[in-house]
């Protein structure tokens, strides 16, 4: 029976090793996007991406942004009056950058098809249907999930973003 109790534990501690090993080689050889360029450029070049998908390049049809040093109780971004705010402090690193611009510039592009009538619109779903099944918001998060990855591989490419992180070779 000892011998048992000694095999067991022996097993725990063996399966205990290699799972600590595991997720300790996986957290450090996951890499994570870093910026080569300035926070506001950074900024800048994810609104020209997303202002190219539409062909609205002209600066007319861009929306203003603001980035904000404050941090904010609920959210990473918000879009009003055709201004992007960007609440730094609430933003863990590029690819939520990039997402919550993404999410944000798709509200622009919401605003730019209904108008003034957007912002009514908007609270009216808020309040009969809540956030989470508002159709702007769905629609918003379909255009972030869609368009994240393609914008990361572009800001790549240009060499604004690198991988960073620790890799051991095996």
């Amino acid at each position: 029976m000892n011998v048992s109790i000694v095999i067991f534990s022996g097993l725990v501690l063996y399966f205990i090793l290699v799972y600590w090993l595991f997720n300790r080689h996986y957290r450090r050889s996951r890499k994570k996007w870093i910026s080569n360029i300035p926070y506001n450029s950074l900024v800048k070049e994810v609104i020209l991406f997303a202002s190219a998908l539409d062909n609205s390049t002209s600066i007319k049809y861009l929306p203003s942004i603001k980035i904000s040093y404050h941090k904010h109780s609920k959210w990473g971004g918000c879009y009003r009056d055709n201004q992007i705010t960007i609440y730094k402090k609430n933003i863990n690193g590029v690819t939520e950058l990039v997402t919550i611009l993404l999410h944000e510039y798709a509200h622009h592009l919401q605003y730019r098809i209904d108008g003034r009538k957007f912002d009514k619109k908007y609270s009216e779903l808020n309040k009969t249907v809540g956030y989470a099944k508002n159709d702007y918001e769905l629609e918003s998060q379909e255009f972030t999930k869609k368009w994240t990855k393609p914008c990361l591989t572009y800001l790549a490419n240009k060499a604004i973003i690198v991988r960073s992180g620790i890799c051991r070779k095996a």
